[in-house]
């Protein structure tokens, strides 16, 4: 006996019951929501706001997350681990061959004789 995923036969379970095959329900086309409706509206403005404020929204999104820190782990935690990753930053940036970060200390020192 074939039957066509366009048959809505069910599947006889044990306690008597019908259960639809996945292939046989009927798939819904859904709408977009409404914040895709808003993005696609404004997303050149985003983009545009964004290229504009770079420093500001990233320092910003920095300062949450040092002050996340210091409340949940501690002031102290929190230097500590923001001087290991600028240690970490310096590392990467002498053995790439650009210690933009080592230069600019030097120049500020050097300026200071």
């Amino acid at each position: 006996m074939n039957q066509t995923p366009d048959q809505n036969q069910g599947i006889e379970l044990a306690n008597g019951d019908n259960a639809q095959a996945p292939f046989t329900q009927s798939v819904k086309e859904q709408k977009p929501s409404r914040f895709a409706l808003w993005w696609d509206r404004n997303a050149s403005e985003f983009g545009k706001f964004y290229k504009r404020n770079t420093a500001a929204i990233w320092l910003g999104i920095v300062g949450f997350i040092i002050a996340v820190s210091i409340f949940s782990i501690g002031f102290f935690q929190t230097l500590l681990f923001c001087i290991l990753i600028l240690a970490g930053i310096i590392i990467g940036q002498y053995i790439d061959g650009k210690p933009k970060i080592i230069l600019f200390f030097t120049r500020l020192f050097n300026k200071r004789r």
